[in-house]
Protein backbone atom coordinates (compact mmCIF):
# COMPACT_ATOMS: atom_id res chain seq x y z
CA UNK A 1 0.00 0.00 0.00
CA UNK A 2 1.29 3.52 -1.40
CA UNK A 3 1.62 6.27 1.09
CA UNK A 4 -1.34 7.82 -0.13
CA UNK A 5 -3.24 5.03 0.04
CA UNK A 6 -2.28 4.65 3.60
CA UNK A 7 -3.25 8.30 4.73
CA UNK A 8 -6.60 7.75 3.19
CA UNK A 9 -7.20 4.94 5.52
CA UNK A 10 -6.28 5.93 8.77
CA UNK A 11 -8.64 8.85 7.76
CA UNK A 12 -11.42 6.69 7.09
CA UNK A 13 -11.05 5.35 10.09
CA UNK A 14 -10.95 8.34 12.03
CA UNK A 15 -14.08 9.29 10.64
CA UNK A 16 -15.84 6.36 11.50
CA UNK A 17 -15.22 6.43 14.95
CA UNK A 18 -16.53 10.05 14.92
CA UNK A 19 -19.51 9.00 13.23
CA UNK A 20 -20.04 6.15 15.98
CA UNK A 21 -19.22 8.49 18.56
CA UNK A 22 -22.05 11.10 17.20
CA UNK A 23 -24.80 8.22 17.04
CA UNK A 24 -24.03 7.36 20.30
CA UNK A 25 -24.49 10.67 21.61
CA UNK A 26 -27.75 11.28 19.57
CA UNK A 27 -28.93 7.49 21.11
CA UNK A 28 -28.49 8.96 24.93
CA UNK A 29 -31.19 11.41 23.87
CA UNK A 30 -33.81 8.84 23.07
CA UNK A 31 -37.19 9.13 25.60
CA UNK A 32 -36.90 5.41 25.90
CA UNK A 33 -33.65 4.70 26.94
CA UNK A 34 -32.98 4.05 31.00
CA UNK A 35 -30.66 5.55 33.06
CA UNK A 36 -27.97 2.16 33.46
CA UNK A 37 -28.18 2.05 29.41
CA UNK A 38 -27.22 5.86 29.32
CA UNK A 39 -24.37 5.08 31.62
CA UNK A 40 -22.95 2.08 30.04
CA UNK A 41 -23.80 4.44 26.62
CA UNK A 42 -21.34 6.89 27.92
CA UNK A 43 -18.57 4.43 29.14
CA UNK A 44 -18.60 2.88 25.49
CA UNK A 45 -18.32 6.79 24.16
CA UNK A 46 -15.26 7.47 26.48
CA UNK A 47 -13.53 4.59 25.15
CA UNK A 48 -13.43 5.56 21.50
CA UNK A 49 -13.00 9.06 22.49
CA UNK A 50 -9.83 7.70 24.19
CA UNK A 51 -8.92 5.19 21.16
CA UNK A 52 -8.95 8.72 19.11
CA UNK A 53 -7.04 10.63 21.23
CA UNK A 54 -4.63 7.93 21.54
CA UNK A 55 -3.73 7.61 18.28
CA UNK A 56 -3.67 11.39 17.25
CA UNK A 57 -0.91 11.88 19.81
CA UNK A 58 0.94 8.87 18.58
CA UNK A 59 0.91 10.07 15.45
CA UNK A 60 2.20 13.39 16.42
CA UNK A 61 4.85 12.35 18.72
CA UNK A 62 6.34 10.60 15.83
CA UNK A 63 5.97 13.42 13.67
CA UNK A 64 7.57 15.38 16.25
CA UNK A 65 10.28 13.17 17.14
CA UNK A 66 11.51 13.04 13.79
CA UNK A 67 11.07 16.84 13.31
CA UNK A 68 13.40 17.42 15.92
CA UNK A 69 15.64 14.64 15.21
CA UNK A 70 15.84 16.66 12.21
CA UNK A 71 17.15 19.78 13.80
CA UNK A 72 18.91 18.95 17.27
CA UNK A 73 22.08 19.92 17.67
CA UNK A 74 24.68 18.37 16.09
CA UNK A 75 27.48 18.12 18.84
CA UNK A 76 30.26 16.60 17.04
CA UNK A 77 30.49 19.51 14.78
CA UNK A 78 30.57 21.64 18.02
CA UNK A 79 33.35 19.67 19.68
CA UNK A 80 35.09 20.61 16.51
CA UNK A 81 35.04 23.90 16.86
CA UNK A 82 37.35 26.51 17.81
CA UNK A 83 38.09 30.20 17.82
CA UNK A 84 40.65 31.58 15.67
CA UNK A 85 41.91 34.76 14.04
CA UNK A 86 42.82 36.63 10.94
CA UNK A 87 43.98 39.53 13.07
CA UNK A 88 44.64 38.96 17.19
CA UNK A 89 42.36 40.52 19.24
CA UNK A 90 40.18 42.20 16.70
CA UNK A 91 39.05 40.03 13.94
CA UNK A 92 37.63 36.75 14.75
CA UNK A 93 37.50 34.18 11.97
CA UNK A 94 34.21 32.83 10.07
CA UNK A 95 31.84 35.52 12.01
CA UNK A 96 30.88 39.28 11.48
CA UNK A 97 33.01 42.31 12.39
CA UNK A 98 31.72 46.41 12.54
CA UNK A 99 34.74 48.59 12.35
CA UNK A 100 33.37 51.83 12.87
CA UNK A 101 35.58 55.41 13.21
CA UNK A 102 34.63 59.01 12.12
CA UNK A 103 35.68 59.92 8.24
CA UNK A 104 39.80 60.38 7.64
CA UNK A 105 40.56 57.55 10.32
CA UNK A 106 41.70 54.35 8.20
CA UNK A 107 38.67 52.24 7.83
CA UNK A 108 39.51 51.02 4.50
CA UNK A 109 43.14 51.34 4.89
CA UNK A 110 43.11 49.17 7.80
CA UNK A 111 40.53 46.77 6.07
CA UNK A 112 42.35 46.48 3.14
CA UNK A 113 45.71 45.76 5.45
CA UNK A 114 43.63 42.89 7.17
CA UNK A 115 42.91 41.28 3.62
CA UNK A 116 46.53 41.50 2.60
CA UNK A 117 47.85 39.88 5.72
CA UNK A 118 45.19 37.61 5.92
CA UNK A 119 46.06 36.00 2.35
CA UNK A 120 49.79 36.36 3.43
CA UNK A 121 49.54 34.02 6.31
CA UNK A 122 47.37 31.97 4.35
CA UNK A 123 43.97 32.04 7.59
CA UNK A 124 42.07 32.83 4.08
CA UNK A 125 41.99 31.46 0.47
CA UNK A 126 40.04 34.30 -1.02
CA UNK A 127 39.03 38.17 -0.19
CA UNK A 128 35.90 39.54 -1.64
CA UNK A 129 36.66 43.13 -1.04
CA UNK A 130 33.12 45.38 -1.84
CA UNK A 131 34.07 49.40 -2.27
CA UNK A 132 31.20 51.54 -3.38
CA UNK A 133 32.75 54.18 -1.25
CA UNK A 134 36.24 54.87 -2.45
CA UNK A 135 37.57 56.89 -5.69
CA UNK A 136 39.85 55.34 -8.18
CA UNK A 137 42.54 57.53 -6.62
CA UNK A 138 42.09 56.62 -3.53
CA UNK A 139 42.61 52.92 -4.00
CA UNK A 140 46.10 54.09 -5.77
CA UNK A 141 46.98 55.82 -2.63
CA UNK A 142 46.25 52.63 -0.20
CA UNK A 143 48.26 50.42 -2.40
CA UNK A 144 45.30 48.39 -3.66
CA UNK A 145 46.93 47.69 -6.90
CA UNK A 146 50.07 46.08 -5.55
CA UNK A 147 48.02 43.74 -2.92
CA UNK A 148 45.85 43.02 -6.45
CA UNK A 149 49.47 42.27 -8.26
CA UNK A 150 50.60 39.82 -5.22
CA UNK A 151 47.49 37.63 -4.85
CA UNK A 152 45.90 38.19 -8.12
CA UNK A 153 42.51 36.19 -8.00
CA UNK A 154 42.63 35.22 -4.27
CA UNK A 155 42.38 39.55 -3.75
CA UNK A 156 38.76 40.03 -5.81
CA UNK A 157 38.38 43.87 -5.32
CA UNK A 158 34.71 44.34 -6.37
CA UNK A 159 34.90 48.43 -7.25
CA UNK A 160 32.89 51.52 -8.81
CA UNK A 161 35.03 51.59 -11.82
CA UNK A 162 33.77 48.11 -13.24
CA UNK A 163 30.41 47.62 -11.50
CA UNK A 164 27.29 49.15 -10.49
CA UNK A 165 25.75 48.76 -7.33
CA UNK A 166 22.80 46.30 -8.69
CA UNK A 167 25.50 44.15 -9.52
CA UNK A 168 27.77 44.28 -6.73
CA UNK A 169 24.01 42.87 -5.10
CA UNK A 170 23.71 40.31 -7.64
CA UNK A 171 26.98 39.34 -6.54
CA UNK A 172 26.05 39.05 -3.28
CA UNK A 173 23.18 37.07 -3.82
CA UNK A 174 25.60 34.28 -5.26
CA UNK A 175 27.80 34.59 -2.40
CA UNK A 176 24.95 33.39 -0.65
CA UNK A 177 24.40 30.17 -2.17
CA UNK A 178 28.37 29.48 -2.33
CA UNK A 179 30.76 27.47 0.12
CA UNK A 180 32.67 30.42 1.33
CA UNK A 181 34.88 28.58 3.97
CA UNK A 182 38.05 30.01 4.58
CA UNK A 183 36.62 33.44 2.75
CA UNK A 184 36.95 37.08 3.50
CA UNK A 185 34.41 39.52 2.81
CA UNK A 186 34.63 43.13 3.32
CA UNK A 187 31.86 46.18 2.78
CA UNK A 188 33.21 49.49 2.36
CA UNK A 189 31.10 51.06 3.45
CA UNK A 190 27.53 49.70 5.07
CA UNK A 191 25.60 53.08 3.94
CA UNK A 192 26.27 52.66 0.38
CA UNK A 193 24.75 49.36 1.03
CA UNK A 194 21.46 49.94 2.08
CA UNK A 195 19.61 51.28 -0.30
CA UNK A 196 16.50 52.58 0.22
CA UNK A 197 16.80 51.48 3.60
CA UNK A 198 17.07 53.79 6.56
CA UNK A 199 20.21 53.44 8.66
CA UNK A 200 18.27 54.86 11.60
CA UNK A 201 15.09 52.23 11.64
CA UNK A 202 15.94 48.38 13.27
CA UNK A 203 13.97 46.96 10.73
CA UNK A 204 15.83 48.16 7.91
CA UNK A 205 19.36 47.62 9.21
CA UNK A 206 18.28 44.07 10.32
CA UNK A 207 17.36 42.99 6.57
CA UNK A 208 20.73 44.23 5.95
CA UNK A 209 22.47 42.26 8.93
CA UNK A 210 20.98 39.18 7.93
CA UNK A 211 22.43 39.01 4.65
CA UNK A 212 25.68 38.84 6.56
CA UNK A 213 24.69 36.42 8.66
CA UNK A 214 23.53 34.19 5.34
CA UNK A 215 27.52 34.59 4.26
CA UNK A 216 28.41 33.90 7.49
CA UNK A 217 26.45 30.58 7.33
CA UNK A 218 28.07 30.12 4.62
CA UNK A 219 31.31 29.53 6.27
CA UNK A 220 32.56 33.35 5.23
CA UNK A 221 34.66 36.37 7.75
CA UNK A 222 32.44 39.26 7.09
CA UNK A 223 34.02 42.53 8.20
CA UNK A 224 31.24 45.85 7.21
CA UNK A 225 32.93 49.10 7.49
CA UNK A 226 30.72 51.83 9.89
CA UNK A 227 30.91 55.61 10.18
CA UNK A 228 30.45 56.83 13.90
CA UNK A 229 28.65 60.38 14.59
CA UNK A 230 30.10 63.64 14.63
CA UNK A 231 33.39 63.56 16.28
CA UNK A 232 33.32 63.62 19.94
CA UNK A 233 35.87 65.05 22.39
CA UNK A 234 36.80 61.88 23.77
CA UNK A 235 37.58 58.76 21.93
CA UNK A 236 35.37 56.61 24.63
CA UNK A 237 32.48 58.87 23.12
CA UNK A 238 32.93 57.87 19.98
CA UNK A 239 29.45 56.05 18.47
CA UNK A 240 28.52 53.83 15.26
CA UNK A 241 26.10 56.16 13.41
CA UNK A 242 22.24 54.71 13.22
CA UNK A 243 20.27 52.06 14.56
CA UNK A 244 20.93 49.83 17.73
CA UNK A 245 20.74 46.83 15.21
CA UNK A 246 24.31 47.61 13.85
CA UNK A 247 25.51 46.24 17.27
CA UNK A 248 22.89 44.03 18.26
CA UNK A 249 22.84 41.74 14.99
CA UNK A 250 26.85 41.77 14.63
CA UNK A 251 29.15 39.18 16.73
CA UNK A 252 31.85 41.89 17.37
CA UNK A 253 32.30 45.59 16.89
CA UNK A 254 35.22 47.84 17.56
CA UNK A 255 35.78 51.50 17.64
CA UNK A 256 38.86 52.42 15.09
CA UNK A 257 40.85 55.95 15.90
CA UNK A 258 44.06 57.75 14.63
CA UNK A 259 46.30 58.99 16.57
CA UNK A 260 48.87 61.10 14.24
CA UNK A 261 51.22 62.19 16.77
CA UNK A 262 52.47 58.58 17.13
CA UNK A 263 51.44 57.30 13.24
CA UNK A 264 49.02 54.71 15.13
CA UNK A 265 45.90 53.27 14.68
CA UNK A 266 43.77 51.94 18.02
CA UNK A 267 41.12 49.44 18.21
CA UNK A 268 38.70 49.51 20.78
CA UNK A 269 36.35 46.77 21.18
CA UNK A 270 32.62 47.86 21.40
CA UNK A 271 31.18 44.66 21.61
CA UNK A 272 32.60 41.09 21.70
CA UNK A 273 30.15 38.39 21.67
CA UNK A 274 32.98 35.97 20.36
CA UNK A 275 36.12 35.33 20.89
CA UNK A 276 38.66 37.47 23.01
CA UNK A 277 39.02 41.22 21.74
CA UNK A 278 40.97 43.54 23.14
CA UNK A 279 42.17 47.03 22.93
CA UNK A 280 44.89 47.00 20.74
CA UNK A 281 47.28 49.50 18.50
CA UNK A 282 49.06 49.06 15.42
CA UNK A 283 51.57 50.92 12.91
CA UNK A 284 50.46 50.47 9.14
CA UNK A 285 54.24 49.08 7.21
CA UNK A 286 53.52 51.46 3.85
CA UNK A 287 55.47 49.40 1.69
CA UNK A 288 54.53 46.25 2.32
CA UNK A 289 50.83 46.84 3.32
CA UNK A 290 50.90 45.30 6.43
CA UNK A 291 50.45 45.85 10.49
CA UNK A 292 53.07 45.92 13.50
CA UNK A 293 51.86 45.76 16.81
CA UNK A 294 52.75 48.36 18.80
CA UNK A 295 52.54 49.62 22.73
CA UNK A 296 48.96 50.69 23.60
CA UNK A 297 49.95 53.45 25.87
CA UNK A 298 52.59 54.28 23.74
CA UNK A 299 50.23 54.37 20.81
CA UNK A 300 47.70 56.92 22.98
CA UNK A 301 50.22 59.12 23.75
CA UNK A 302 49.92 62.75 22.29
CA UNK A 303 52.89 65.15 22.08
CA UNK A 304 51.91 66.92 25.19
CA UNK A 305 51.89 63.38 27.29
CA UNK A 306 55.18 62.75 26.27
CA UNK A 307 56.75 66.00 26.61
CA UNK A 308 55.40 65.05 30.43
CA UNK A 309 56.80 61.79 30.65
CA UNK A 310 59.94 63.33 29.80
CA UNK A 311 60.15 66.01 32.07
CA UNK A 312 58.89 63.85 34.49
CA UNK A 313 61.83 60.85 33.87
CA UNK A 314 64.34 63.72 33.78
CA UNK A 315 62.59 65.25 37.29
CA UNK A 316 63.13 61.61 39.30
CA UNK A 317 66.02 60.76 37.59
CA UNK A 318 67.87 64.49 39.04
CA UNK A 319 66.23 64.40 42.55
CA UNK A 320 67.78 63.70 45.83
CA UNK A 321 66.26 60.96 46.68
CA UNK A 322 63.39 59.64 45.90
CA UNK A 323 60.28 62.02 45.14
CA UNK A 324 56.69 61.61 46.40
CA UNK A 325 53.70 62.03 43.84
CA UNK A 326 52.60 65.23 45.24
CA UNK A 327 55.86 66.99 44.54
CA UNK A 328 55.86 65.23 41.15
CA UNK A 329 52.81 66.93 40.65
CA UNK A 330 53.76 70.12 41.58
CA UNK A 331 56.55 70.49 39.24
CA UNK A 332 55.35 69.45 36.22
CA UNK A 333 51.64 71.51 36.84
CA UNK A 334 54.37 74.67 37.26
CA UNK A 335 54.83 74.21 33.61
CA UNK A 336 51.20 74.64 32.62
CA UNK A 337 49.83 71.59 32.42
CA UNK A 338 46.88 70.34 33.38
CA UNK A 339 46.32 67.61 36.01
CA UNK A 340 43.97 65.37 35.49
CA UNK A 341 46.78 64.21 32.60
CA UNK A 342 49.69 64.33 34.58
CA UNK A 343 48.17 62.18 36.92
CA UNK A 344 46.74 59.90 33.91
CA UNK A 345 50.66 59.96 32.62
CA UNK A 346 52.31 59.13 36.01
CA UNK A 347 49.65 56.36 36.37
CA UNK A 348 49.96 54.99 32.97
CA UNK A 349 54.14 55.20 33.35
CA UNK A 350 54.08 52.65 36.19
CA UNK A 351 56.20 49.66 35.59
CA UNK A 352 56.70 50.87 32.55
CA UNK A 353 59.13 54.46 32.96
CA UNK A 354 59.21 54.60 36.92
CA UNK A 355 57.93 52.38 39.69
CA UNK A 356 55.88 53.42 42.83
CA UNK A 357 57.11 52.48 46.09
CA UNK A 358 55.14 52.43 49.66
CA UNK A 359 56.06 54.30 52.27
CA UNK A 360 54.40 52.60 55.45
CA UNK A 361 56.61 54.34 58.00
CA UNK A 362 55.49 57.79 55.82
CA UNK A 363 51.24 57.10 55.90
CA UNK A 364 51.87 54.68 52.98
CA UNK A 365 52.82 57.62 50.98
CA UNK A 366 53.73 56.92 47.63
CA UNK A 367 57.85 57.54 46.03
CA UNK A 368 59.11 57.23 42.78
CA UNK A 369 62.06 55.59 41.71
CA UNK A 370 63.25 55.34 37.63
CA UNK A 371 63.71 52.05 36.52
CA UNK A 372 66.89 51.23 35.52
CA UNK A 373 66.76 51.54 31.98
CA UNK A 374 65.22 55.07 31.83
CA UNK A 375 68.19 56.96 34.24
CA UNK A 376 69.26 59.88 32.55
CA UNK A 377 73.36 59.84 31.88
CA UNK A 378 75.34 62.92 32.62
CA UNK A 379 75.01 64.11 28.91
CA UNK A 380 71.73 63.09 28.25
CA UNK A 381 69.51 64.98 25.90
CA UNK A 382 65.71 66.13 26.50
CA UNK A 383 65.44 65.78 22.67
CA UNK A 384 66.11 62.31 23.06
CA UNK A 385 63.03 60.14 23.46
CA UNK A 386 63.11 57.63 26.26
CA UNK A 387 60.30 56.10 24.16
CA UNK A 388 62.77 53.41 22.67
CA UNK A 389 64.81 53.21 25.84
CA UNK A 390 61.99 52.25 27.67
CA UNK A 391 60.56 49.94 25.24
CA UNK A 392 63.38 47.97 24.81
CA UNK A 393 63.25 47.45 28.14
CA UNK A 394 60.08 44.92 27.98
CA UNK A 395 60.74 43.61 24.67
CA UNK A 396 64.39 43.25 24.19
CA UNK A 397 63.89 45.08 20.86
CA UNK A 398 66.58 46.36 19.70
CA UNK A 399 67.79 50.50 20.52
CA UNK A 400 66.40 52.68 17.74
CA UNK A 401 64.63 56.27 17.13
CA UNK A 402 62.31 54.74 14.33
CA UNK A 403 59.34 54.00 16.15
CA UNK A 404 57.87 51.65 13.12
CA UNK A 405 60.24 49.41 14.52
CA UNK A 406 58.93 48.85 17.76
CA UNK A 407 56.73 45.95 18.70
CA UNK A 408 55.95 42.65 16.89
CA UNK A 409 55.39 41.91 13.26
CA UNK A 410 52.48 40.80 12.33
CA UNK A 411 52.71 39.31 8.78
Amino acid sequence: MDIIAKIQQRVKEHEAIKSQIANLEELTQNEFITFDEIEQIHQEILKLRSRLQSENIEGSEKKLEGVLDQFDLDIGKIEVAEIQYLLDSVVVKADILMIAAKPGQGKSLMASAICNMALLDKTVDQVVYMDADNGSATLNERGIPQIKQRHGKKFRYIHESNSTKIQMWQLIKMLKTTNLHDTLVVIDSIKNFMGKGDRDKNKDVSEIMDIWKGLRKQGATVIFLHHTNKPQRDFQELQYAGSSAFEEDTSNAVLLKYNEFRKAFIFKPLKNRVGKLEEIAFQYQDQIHTLTKVDLAWAKETNEDEMMRIEIIDFIGNFEGKPNYSEIMKYISDMGFAKDRINRVIQEGKGKYWIAEILKEQNNKNVFALISSNKPSDNSDKSDNPINRAFQNQTTASNTSDNSDIGEKYA
